[in-house]
């Protein structure tokens, strides 16, 4: 048998509200499936600069499992771009029903099916894959500071006192 073969995904969700924040806006959902669609983990992560975040991640969760799974078992990666498409309209529409202006999340989901891993995307709720005891960000933030370090611009080391520093520039929402 190949290194993939026995691989084991271990799986497992936290959220904490911490010392800041009075409201957790994260949302975790997971779904291990064993059937042709494979299984699919995500985080979503409320916008606490906006109304209502911890209704735009559950909202969000709910409408790309929703979808992925009703969709064709072997588009997986358009399963994923449409959940996520869905779950930015279906929040939008849920603002405007509730007259709150904007609401907006992150959303990370992780599809394996197999031996395969696609990732799904937006915000800076970080995906990692550890392996061996070593882990490897398998995303980028989708912030300021993360594209002025892209464009090397501003160095790595000057991100966390930066004051743009959790300022998105691609959310949902």
């Amino acid at each position: 048998m190949t290194h993939s073969e026995t691989s084991i995904v271990e799986f497992h969700g936290l959220s904490h509200v911490g010392i800041v924040r009075e409201d957790n806006q994260d949302s975790i959902q997971m779904r291990e499936d064993t059937s042709e669609y494979g299984s699919l983990y995500a985080v979503a992560d409320g916008m606490g600069g906006y109304s209502n975040g911890r209704v735009a991640s559950s909202l969000a969760l709910e409408t790309l499992f929703g979808t992925f799974y009703a969709g064709n078992p072997a588009k997986t990666a358009q399963n994923l771009k449409t959940g996520i498409q869905n779950a930015n309209l279906e929040i939008f529409k849920t603002a405007q029903r509730m007259g709150i202006g904007r609401m907006g999340t992150t959303l990370t989901a992780a599809h394996i099916n197999s031996n395969k891993m696609t990732v799904a995307h937006v915000g800076d709720s970080r995906a990692y894959l550890i392996r061996d005891g070593k882990a490897a960000c398998l995303t980028n933030d989708h912030t300021q500071v993360g594209e002025m370090v892209r464009m090397r611009i501003l160095s790595a080391d000057k991100v966390r006192t930066h004051a743009n520093r959790s300022v998105l520039n691609n959310v949902w929402g």
